[in-house]
C-alpha cells in the first residue's frame, strides 16, 4: 500500500511520534512528477522527525507546516534548493537519486508545456508520434540511424546474426569506465546550468556514439532529443525561438556538421540560448578533429568551457580490466566473440564494428598479385583515404576516384577500365555483414570507412602522395576548397595554399558582391584569418566591418580602434572593453568626458570592481547613469543604508530603489502590504511570493480582486498546482488570461472534452487548441472532422496530425483533395517517409506543389539523377534546384553546363571559381544569387 510505513532505521529507535502522510493518486499525465512526489513523501515518513513543524524548523531554509505540505503535495514542482535541503535532513545518501528524479520531473514539465511545432518533421530527423514534438531520449530505439555502427552479422564461429541486425538489435552495452566516471557526471552537472557542449572524442570504432547514447539514456531519459537534419534547417527552427530547455541536441560526427554552411554559426546560437539546460552531445573522430585545425569551427571546439571526454579503442590497463570484468558477466554472442579477440590487442567495440576485419581485407587485397579486381579495389580505397586526408571530406565522386586510384596501383599501366566496375563493387561490399571498405552515397560518391581513415592517421603513416594534390586542386568544389586548403597548409604545401586562398578570395568576393550574405561572412573571416587589414578596410559591408573591429581588438590595437570608433559603434565598444581590460582609467575617463557612452559604461564598471565609491559618486553627480546604478549596487553590497538614504533624498532613483529592496527584505507582512498598496513593485512581488509560499489563497484572491497583478499571477499558479478547476473557471470567466490558459491545460490533462468543448464553442481559443490536441490524442477522428467542418482553426491541424500518425494515406488524400493544406503537407511528408515515389509523382503532376518538393527531395536523397532530370526537363523548379545541387556536389562541370538553367549556372560559376577556372567564362544568369543563396534564406531542403 502507498501509505504503508516502512521500518524505522536503527538510529531512529527510541523516538516518539511519526510523520503520517495520506496516500495520493498519481498526477495525471505526469509519471516523473508522481515518482518525485512519492519519493519525497517516503523520505519524510522514514525520517527521524516526529512532526512537519520539527522538520521544517531543521531545514536550511526554515519552512512552515503549510509550505512543507505544499512541497510534498506534488501540486507544483519544488526548486532544487528546497529538495536539497529536505534530502540533507532526511536521507543525505539518497541525494543523487532524488535530484535525478527532480531533473526528470522538470524535463517532463518542460516537454508538456512546449507548444507543438507545425512541420517539425521537415526540420529534424526524428519527431514524436504526433509529428509536432521532439521525442524523448528514452523513446528512441533505432540508434544506428544516428551514428552507432552496424555490428558484424557473421561471427568467426559461423553463427549468423543477420536477423538480429536487420531488426536493429545491438550487442549488449559494456559500461565504459570513462562513461561511468566522466561522461555521466558531466551530463548530470550540465543538467543544472546553461547550454553546454559535451564532446566525446576518440579514434574510429572506439565506441563514441554508443557510449553517448547509453549515457544519455541513463541520465537524460526524460529529456527531449533534437537530431538536426542540416545546420540550415536547425537555424530555421532556432529562428522560431523554440523552448529547448531539457533538450539533448545530438550531433554525431561533429566535423561533418560544422563544415556545412552555417554549421559553426548554429552551434554558437545553440550555446548562446538564454534558457537551459540544453546539452549539445557531439562525437568527433581524432583524425577528423585534426582536419578542423585552423578553422573557426576547430577553434570553437577547443574552448575551455567545452566538456571533453576521450575514449580509446583499448583503454588503459586499469579501465580495461574493469570493463572486461563487466563484459564476462554478459550473456551475449557478440560480446563472447569480442572477448576472444582482446588478447590480439583489439577493443570490444572495435571488433564488433568490423574495424580490424575491414583493415585486414584491404591490406590483403593490396598485396594480392593474382586477383586484379581486389588489387584494383584496394587502390580505389587507398585513393579515397588520401583524398579525405588531403581535405576532400565530402563523398569522393567516381570521376575523381577513377583518376586518383591509378596513383596507388603497383604498376600504373595495369589499370584497366574493364576491371573498374567489379573493383568498385568489391570495395563497397560489406565485410562480416557489417560495412564495406567504402561507404557509398548514390550519385554523390564514396568515402572510406572511418576505421581506415583513423588507421591512415596513425603515427608513422606514409604521407599523402604528392601527385594527388594537383588532382584535388582540379576537382575542388566550393564545399571542399577550405578543407583542402587547410590540409595543404598542414602538409607544408605553401605554394598550393597560396593558390587555393586566391581562389577562395576571388570566389567569395564575387558571391559577396552579388548579394550573397553567407559569402560576405566567409570572406570577412578569410581576410581576418590572413590578418588582411587593408582588404577588410576596402570592403564596405557589415561583415567586413565587424571582422576588422574584432581583428584590431585581438591585436590590442587601441589606436586603430580609436580611429574606427569615429564611424563604427562596434569599434567604440571594443575599444572601451580593451581599455577596461588594461585598467586604463585615465583614457576611459577622457573618452567618457568626451561623450563616449561605451567608455562611460566600462569606466563605471572598472570603478565598481575597484570599490571606488568616491570615483563612482563623482561621475554620478556629473549625470552618468551607469555610475549611479553601479554606485547603488556597491552601496547595497556594503549594506550602507545611510549613504543610500542620503542619495535617495537627493533624487537618485537607483539609490531609492535599492534602499527599498533592502528594507523590504526585513519588513513584516503588514508593512509589505502597505508598501505594495502604495505602488511599490518590489513589495508587491515579495508579498505575492510569501502568500503563495504559505498557500494563502484567500489573501491572494482579495489582493487580485483589487487589481494586484502579482497576486493574480501567484493565485493562478497556486490554483493550477492544486488542480482547482472551479476556482480557475471562476477567474477565467472574469477575464483572467492566466487562468484561461491554466484552466485549458488542466481540463486537457483530465481529458475533459465536454468542458473544453463548451468553453471552445464560447470563443476560448486556448480551450479550442487544447481540445483539438486532446481529441487527436484520443483518436477521435470524426469529432475533429466535424469541428474542422464548422470552422475550428485548430481541428484541421490536429486532424492531419492524427491521420499522419496513423499512416492513413487514404483519409489524408481525401482531405488534401478537398483543399485542406494541413493534410496536403502531412500527406507529402508521409509519402516521402515511405519512399512512395509513384504517389508523390502522381500528386505532383496534378499540381500539388508540396508533393513536388518532397518528390524532388526524395530523388535527391536516393541520388536518382535520371529521375531529377526527367522532372526538371518537365518544368519542375524543385527538381531543377535539387539536380543542380547534386551535380555541383559531385563536381560535374559538364553536366551543369549542359543544363543551362539559372541554378546550374550559379553553381557552375561557384565550381569553376573553386577550381581556378572562372576565366573560362561565367554562364548567363550566374550573377543572380537567387532565393535561398543569400543571407539566411533558403530552400527548405
Amino acid at each position: 500500500m502507498a501509505d504503508q510505513l516502512s521500518p524505522r532505521n536503527a538510529a531512529d529507535e527510541g523516538r516518539t511520534g511519526r510523520i503520517r502522510l495520506p496516500s495520493q493518486a498519481a498526477i495525471p499525465g505526469r509519471p516523473a512528477a508522481t515518482a518525485l512526489r512519492d519519493a519525497l513523501r517516503w523520505l519524510v515518513r522514514d525520517s527521524a522527525f516526529a512532526t512537519l513543524e520539527e522538520l521544517g524548523s531543521a531545514m536550511p531554509r526554515v519552512m512552515g507546516r503549510r509550505r512543507l505540505s505544499e512541497l510534498l503535495s506534488g501540486h507544483q514542482l519544488p526548486d532544487t534548493h528546497d529538495v536539497d535541503g529536505l534530502v540533507s535532513r532526511c536521507a543525505p545518501k539518497r541525494r543523487a537519486e532524488i535530484l535525478g528524479l527532480l531533473r526528470a520531473a522538470h524535463a517532463e514539465d518542460s516537454a508538456a508545456r512546449t507548444r507543438p511545432e507545425w512541420d517539425l518533421s521537415a526540420l529534424v530527423r526524428q519527431t514524436s508520434a504526433d509529428g509536432q514534438r521532439l521525442p524523448l531520449v528514452k523513446e528512441i530505439t533505432d540508434w544506428q540511424r544516428f551514428g552507432v555502427h552496424h555490428p558484424i552479422a557473421v561471427l568467426a564461429s559461423g553463427q549468423d546474426l543477420s536477423e538480429r541486425t536487420a531488426a536493429g538489435v545491438l550487442p549488449a552495452y559494456v559500461l565504459r569506465e570513462r562513461d561511468r566516471t566522466q561522461l555521466r557526471p558531466a551530463l548530470v552537472a550540465a543538467a543544472d546550468g546553461p547550454p553546454v557542449l559535451v564532446l566525446i572524442t576518440g579514434e574510429s570504432t572506439a565506441g563514441k556514439s554508443r557510449t553517448a547514447m547509453e549515457a544519455a539514456r541513463a541520465e537524460l531519459a526524460d529529456w527531449r532529443l533534437l537530431v538536426p537534419r542540416t545546420p540550415d534547417l536547425l537555424a530555421q527552427l532556432l529562428d522560431r525561438r523554440p523552448n529547448l530547455a531539457f533538450t539533448v541536441v545530438w550531433v554525431d560526427e561533429a566535423d561533418e556538421f560544422l563544415q556545412q554552411s552555417r554549421g559553426a554559426e548554429v552551434l554558437e546560437r545553440l550555446l548562446d540560448l538564454p534558457s537551459g539546460p540544453t546539452i549539445v552531445l557531439a562525437t568527433l573522430r581524432t583524425d577528423a578533429e585534426d582536419a578542423l585545425r585552423g578553422t573557426a569551427a576547430g577553434r570553437r571546439l577547443r574552448y575551455p568551457a567545452v566538456r571533453r571526454i576521450t575514449l580509446h579503442r583499448r583503454p588503459p590497463a586499469g579501465e580495461l580490466a574493469a570493463e572486461l570484468d563487466r563484459a564476462r558477466r554478459l550473456d551475449d554472442p557478440w560480446i563472447a566473440e569480442a572477448l576472444t579477440k582482446v588478447g590480439d590487442g583489439y577493443g570490444l567495440a572495435e571488433w564488433l564494428a568490423a574495424g580490424p576485419q575491414v583493415l585486414t581485407e584491404w591490406e590483403q587485397a593490396g598485396a594480392s598479385e593474382r586477383d586484379v579486381v581486389r588489387r584494383t579495389g584496394a587502390a580505389i580505397v587507398a585513393a579515397a583515404i588520401d583524398c579525405y586526408r588531403a581535405g576532400y571530406t565530402t563523398p569522393v565522386p567516381e570521376r575523381l576516384l577513377h583518376e586518383a586510384h591509378r596513383l596507388y596501383l603497383p604498376v600504373p599501366a595495369a589499370a584497366e577500365d574493364a576491371v573498374w566496375p567489379a573493383a568498385l563493387a568489391w570495395a563497397r561490399a560489406p565485410v562480416a555483414g557489417a560495412t564495406g571498405l567504402l561507404i557509398h552515397r548514390p550519385a554523390r560518391g564514396d568515402r572510406a570507412f572511418d576505421y581506415l581513415l583513423s588507421h591512415a592517421h596513425r603515427t608513422g603513416a606514409p604521407a599523402v602522395d604528392e601527385r594527388l594534390w594537383p588532382i584535388l586542386a582540379r576537382h575542388a568544389t566550393p564545399a571542399t576548397l577550405a578543407t583542402i586548403t587547410a590540409s595543404a597548409a598542414r602538409h607544408g604545401r605553401t605554394g598550393l595554399v597560396r593558390a587555393l586562398e586566391e581562389r577562395s578570395l576571388a570566389h567569395l568576393t564575387y558571391r559577396a558582391d552579388h548579394g550573397d550574405g553567407s559569402a560576405a561572412e566567409s570572406l570577412a573571416a578569410l581576410l581576418a584569418g590572413q590578418d588582411d587589414v587593408a582588404g577588410l578596410t576596402r570592403r564596405a559591408d557589415l561583415p567586413a566591418s565587424r571582422a576588422l573591429d574584432n581583428l584590431l581588438f585581438e591585436r590590442g590595437d587601441a589606436a586603430g580602434l580609436a580611429q574606427r570608433a569615429e564611424t563604427s559603434d562596434g569599434a567604440g565598444w571594443l575599444l572601451a572593453v580593451l581599455l577596461h581590460r588594461r585598467g586604463d582609467q585615465a583614457e576611459l575617463t577622457r573618452r567618457a568626458d568626451d561623450g563616449d557612452r561605451s567608455a562611460a559604461q566600462l569606466l563605471a564598471r572598472l570603478l565598481q570592481e575597484r570599490g571606488d565609491e568616491t570615483g563612482l559618486s563623482r561621475r554620478a553627480e556629473l549625470g552618468d547613469q551607469h555610475a549611479a546604478q553601479l554606485l547603488a549596487a556597491l552601496l547595497v553590497e556594503r549594506r550602507d543604508e545611510a549613504e543610500l538614504s542620503r542619495r535617495a533624498g537627493e533624487g537618485d532613483t537607483y539609490a531609492a530603489q535599492s534602499l527599498a529592496a533592502i528594507r523590504i527584505e526585513r519588513v513584516d507582512e503588514a508593512e509589505l502590504a502597505l508598501l505594495a498598496d502604495g505602488g511599490n513593485r518590489d513589495a508587491g512581488m515579495r508579498l505575492s511570493h510569501l502568500l503563495a509560499e504559505r498557500a494563502d489563497e484567500a489573501e491572494l484572491s482579495r489582493r487580485a480582486d483589487r487589481g494586484d497583478h502579482y497576486a493574480a499571477r501567484a493565485l493562478v499558479g497556486l490554483l493550477a498546482a492544486r488542480q482547482d478547476e472551479t476556482a480557475l473557471a471562476e477567474r477565467a470567466d472574469r477575464g483572467d488570461v492566466n487562468a484561461v490558459v491554466e484552466l485549458a491545460r488542466l481540463l486537457a490533462d483530465r481529458g475533459d472534452t465536454g468542458e473544453l468543448t463548451r468553453r471552445a464553442d464560447g470563443g476560448d481559443r486556448h480551450a479550442g487548441a487544447e481540445l483539438a490536441r486532446l481529441l487527436a490524442a484520443q483518436g477521435r477522428e470524426d469529432e475533429l472532422a466535424r469541428r474542422a467542418g464548422n470552422g475550428d482553426a485548430y481541428a484541421p491541424i490536429w486532424l492531419a496530425e492524427l491521420l499522419a500518425g496513423r499512416g492513413d494515406e487514404t483519409a489524408l488524400s481525401r482531405r488534401a483533395d478537398d483543399g485542406d493544406q494541413n493534410a496536403t503537407l502531412k500527406l507529402a511528408l508521409l509519402l516521402h517517409s515511405r519512399g512512395d515515389e509513384a504517389e508523390l509523382t502522381r500528386r505532383a503532376d496534378a499540381g500539388d506543389h508540396r508533393a513536388a518538393r518532397e518528390l524532388a527531395a526524395l530523388l535527391a536523397e536516393r541520388g536518382d539523377e535520371a529521375g531529377l532530370v526527367r522532372r526538371a526537363d518537365a518544368g519542375d523548379d524543385d527538381a531543377v534546384l535539387c539536380l543542380a545541387r547534386l551535380l555541383a556536389e559531385r563536381g560535374d562541370e559538364k553536366a551543369l553546363a549542359d543544363r543551362g538553367d539559372r541554378w546550374a549556372a550559379r553553381l557552375l560559376t561557384d565550381l569553376l571559381m573553386a577550381r581556378g577556372s572562372a576565366g573560362a567564362g561565367r554562364p548567363a544568369g550566374a550573377d543572380s544569387v537567387g532565393p535561398g543563396h543569400g543571407g539566411r534564406g533558403g530552400h527548405p531542403r
